[in-house]
């Protein structure tokens, strides 16, 4: 396997995460007055799922058109600064919804729009810390996989 496939599988990280989430209410007794730590991580994981899916999936779809012909230093120049072209894409995509919300239902008796407000102000601050928190683990496993000479450049 080489640097560049590594790098691009990468982008699925965040989805294998939320799948993993999912399968732990369908495999797991899930019993929302019980504390337990893996179970209040999965809840967050997959409530705020609601929130980054699209705009990751879309921010994903891109890179992996943009990384076809490129070397691996300039995909991993670019994943390095993608949780900041996330909380772009996000926090504009929830603001351009929520003024089209706006527009369209003004006479309505309920707004969306606080909701979506409220995701573009949370999207900033948590696409970074996300963001980061994947790519600092996807450096760490391209290292772990150099390190076991299993990448072939």
């Amino acid at each position: 396997m080489n640097s560049k496939t590594v790098a691009r599988l990468m982008l699925s990280l965040p989805f294998l995460t939320l799948i993993e989430s999912i399968g732990y209410f369908k495999f797991y007794d899930w019993d929302p007055n019980k504390k337990d730590l893996l179970m209040n991580i999965n809840v967050f994981w997959n409530f705020i799922a609601i929130f980054w899916f699209i705009p990751y999936t879309i921010l994903a779809i891109y890179l992996l058109i943009w990384s076809r012909k490129k070397t691996f230093e300039q995909i991993k120049n670019t994943y390095i600064i993608a949780p900041f072209m996330m909380m772009y894409l996000s926090s504009g995509l929830y603001f351009l919804i929520s003024i089209v919300e706006l527009l369209l239902n003004k006479n309505a008796s309920y707004s969306g729009s606080p909701i979506l407000l409220l995701a573009t102000t949370v999207s900033i601050p948590a696409s970074l810390l996300f963001g980061y928190a994947f790519v600092g683990v996807s450096l760490v496993f391209y290292k772990v996989l150099q390190k076991l000479k299993i990448l072939q450049d």
